[in-house]
């Protein structure tokens, strides 16, 4: 019991969703993340718990692949397109879970 005092609970990463030009991931608590690009491609680290997986979305019009993966104790969101990519995110408590919810363009 006093340890969840001075340990608070991990972050977990719940679920990810995928609609039109965004992508829209769920958490246990407020995420603290890292974003970057990469030779055009978007994208998001975080430190925390959760599943790796993957998905496409549609952005402009295209084809883009998102992917969730491990990277040692982090998790790394990937999106890659045919053309670079810039994303803009906003984290926001809903229901006493956490929603990061990411826009994404070409550049």
């Amino acid at each position: 019991m006093i340890g969840r005092l001075f340990h608070p609970d991990a972050m977990h990463l719940k679920e990810v969703d995928a609609a039109d030009d965004r992508l829209v991931l769920w958490f246990n608590v407020e995420p603290r993340v890292q974003v970057g690009n990469f030779q055009g491609a978007f994208l998001l680290r975080f430190e925390g718990l959760g599943r790796e997986q993957q998905g496409q979305l549609q952005i402009a019009g295209r084809a883009a692949n998102w992917r969730v993966v491990r990277e040692g104790r982090e998790l790394e969101l990937r999106v890659l397109a045919a053309r670079p990519l810039r994303g803009e995110w906003h984290a926001e408590k809903v229901d006493g879970h956490w929603r990061l919810t990411i826009r994404l363009a070409p550049l």
